[in-house]
C-alpha cells in the first residue's frame, strides 16, 4: 500500500471521530444529525467491508451503504436552511459514482478502486468541520447579545 494511503488514514482515523465529538457537543441539529449517521455508516461500511469480497471486484456492502448515507445526507440537505449539507451530499454522491468502474467492470485494478474511494470523505469532513464552526460561532454571537439575535438568521436550536 501506498505511503500516501497510510497517511490518509491515520488523519481520517484521529480526524473523523474528533470532529463528530465536536460537532455532537458544538453544532446544531442539522450537524448533529450529519454526524451521527456520518458515523452509523461509518460503523455500517466496516462491517459490510468485512463480508464483502475485499475490493476485488464491487463490494456490494459497501454500495449499499454509501447509497444509503447519500439518501439520508440529500433528506437532511432538504430539510435544513444551511447551506453546506448541500455540499455534504455533493461529496457523498462522487462517493457512491467512484463505486461504478467496479461495478461495470469487474476487473478494475483493485488498487485504483480502494485509492479513490476514501478520497471523497475528506470534502465531506471539511464540510461538517465549515458547519460546525459556523453553528457555533452564531450561538455565541446570540448568547454574548444577550439572548437577542443580532443576526439576519435566528439562533440555531440545540
Amino acid at each position: 500500500m501506498q505511503l500516501y494511503l497510510y497517511i490518509g488514514l491515520v488523519v481520517y482515523v484521529i480526524v473523523f471521530p474528533s470532529l463528530c465529538v465536536f460537532a455532537w457537543f458544538r453544532g446544531g441539529a442539522t450537524e448533529r444529525r450529519v454526524a451521527t449517521s456520518y458515523m452509523v455508516a461509518a460503523i455500517a461500511s466496516i462491517f459490510a467491508d468485512l463480508f464483502g469480497h475485499h475490493w476485488h471486484g464491487p463490494n456490494w456492502g459497501v454500495i449499499v451503504v454509501d447509497v444509503i448515507f447519500l439518501v439520508v445526507l440529500v433528506v437532511i440537505a432538504r430539510q435544513s436552511t444551511r447551506f453546506w449539507p448541500l455540499w455534504a451530499a455533493a461529496s457523498q454522491l462522487g462517493g457512491c459514482l467512484a463505486h461504478f468502474p467496479a461495478i461495470m467492470n469487474p476487473a478494475f485494478p483493485k488498487e485504483l478502486y480502494v485509492s479513490t474511494q476514501p478520497y471523497w470523505a475528506l470534502p465531506l469532513l471539511v464540510s461538517l468541520l465549515i458547519g460546525v464552526i459556523s453553528a457555533h460561532r452564531q450561538r455565541r454571537v446570540w448568547e454574548k447579545s444577550g439572548g437577542t439575535n443580532a443576526g439576519p438568521r435566528p439562533p440555531i436550536t440545540t
